[in-house]
């Protein structure tokens, strides 16, 4: 079958040849823009066509980087698993993103000033992020950011596998959280015998907005070599009110210095 539209010439697809994947893409070509999931997918999701849990594996050959942006919501894809596979010398930035980072905070209630069409409307996403580092010298940097509202709740896996040696990661998850929403956050880092020089950063960050908002986050190690550089660390508090006051002393207004920190905190990596 051939693929269609100027992203879908960069990769191959054989999602017939493996079940465990409902479609699998090999990146072998360099690609200069960045490759959104949601339009790699755009031709083979047809009409009626739902996944309750939608999987797909991304392989990245030899010698390539590539860019990508997970925006599977669009598809109302609310529950889905990505494995990534770096071969030799690859390399890859992965985003996902939970609504947009725009103003946050609209008025005294903690309402929603913008966010993506879907965004209000799921309570419950489900996202695993599996990246494989089979060949030496791969690297992946992986950001995810996420804002919830009213009950919405967020359940990401993600795991850190380094096979081979010379390999670098860098994780890094941030969230603001309003009114009852929660994220579910379980990191795992693994690292395989006999490896050596392998260096792996491992990061949470959040902020709570709302009285009962919440954040269980559990990050966890398995490592098996000796030569390997490993950080993980998990944060949650609240916006400073010194940083507030500070802010509404130069005469900005309450909710508008609040939207600024929230801001800055997705902002400064």
């Amino acid at each position: 079958m051939k693929n269609k539209g100027k992203e879908e010439k960069k990769v191959k697809d054989f999602s017939s040849k493996i079940s465990k994947f409902n479609f699998c893409f090999t990146i072998d070509k360099e690609v200069k823009e960045k490759l959104s999931l949601k339009n790699l997918l755009k031709s083979r999701l047809f009409g009626a066509v739902c996944y309750n849990n939608l999987k797909i594996q991304l392989i990245i050959a030899q010698n390539i980087h590539v860019d990508i942006i997970d925006d599977l919501l669009d598809f109302d894809i609310t529950c889905s698993e990505i494995e990534v596979v770096l071969n030799k010398k690859s390399s890859i930035n992965y985003n996902f993103k939970i609504l947009q980072i725009e103003n946050l905070i609209k008025d005294d209630v903690f309402k929603i000033a913008r966010s993506f069409r879907w965004a209000g409307l799921r309570k419950f996403t489900e996202k695993e992020l599996y990246f494989k580092f089979v060949g030496e010298n791969s690297f992946a940097k992986i950001r995810c950011y996420c804002k919830g509202n009213n009950d919405s709740v967020f359940n990401l896996r993600t795991i850190q596998h380094h096979q081979a040696s010379n390999t670098k990661s860098d994780l890094k998850i941030k969230g603001a959280f309003l009114k009852d929403s929660k994220l579910i956050c379980d990191s795992i880092i693994k690292i395989d015998k006999n490896l050596q020089k392998v260096e792996v950063e491992q990061l949470n960050k959040n902020l709570l907005l709302g009285c009962n908002s919440k954040v269980i986050s559990i990050p966890k190690l398995e490592v098996k070599s000796d030569n390997v550089k490993c950080k993980h660390g998990v944060t949650v508090r609240r916006l400073d009110d010194s940083n507030i006051f500070y802010l509404q002393s130069r005469g900005i207004d309450f909710c508008s210095a609040k939207n600024i920190l929230v801001n800055a905190f997705f902002v400064n990596d």
